[in-house]
């Protein structure tokens, strides 16, 4: 059996004051969203192995981005649990990617979180080129942790 960073508690609270910090910063002046990929990978993980603690704080993360971005509460939470519930089995059985399976699933995530966004908020290409960088930032994050 591997073990996985959130295995260990502290790091889901490491995760949860590093990406509220970054939100509250960095909503005002650079990035909206930064980092809603691996509370999703983070959320996917403790939600597999029943860490129901741990399971809250990331739903708290997420409810912390949606305050900051102005979506509606529990979104990102309930979007996150149906990808979980009802995409993900379809493409484990699709497709055996092996470790590339969790960033399949960021990729998901943030088409997904595209359009609720563009629903939302609207749709402009400074949206698009944003959560581009986002993907690319939690691409590399999810790459070299897991």
């Amino acid at each position: 059996m591997t073990k996985n960073l959130f295995d260990n508690p502290f790091y889901v609270i490491l995760l949860f004051f590093i990406v509220t910090f970054l939100n509250i910063i960095f909503s005002v002046h650079f990035i909206p969203i930064i980092l809603a990929g691996v509370v999703f990978t983070a959320f996917i993980y403790v939600y597999e192995k029943e860490y129901y603690y741990s399971l809250a704080l990331t739903v708290v993360t997420f409810f912390v981005i949606e305050s900051s971005q102005g979506l509606p509460l529990f979104s990102l939470s309930l979007l996150s649990f149906l990808i979980y519930i009802f995409i993900i089995p379809k493409l484990k059985q699709l497709f055996s990617l092996g470790e590339l399976d969790l960033l399949l699933f960021v990729l998901i995530f943030y088409f997904i979180f595209l359009v609720l966004f563009s629903i939302i908020k609207g749709f402009s290409i400074s949206v698009i080129l944003k959560i581009f960088l986002n993907i690319f930032i939690d691409l590399v994050i999810v790459g070299v942790l897991f």
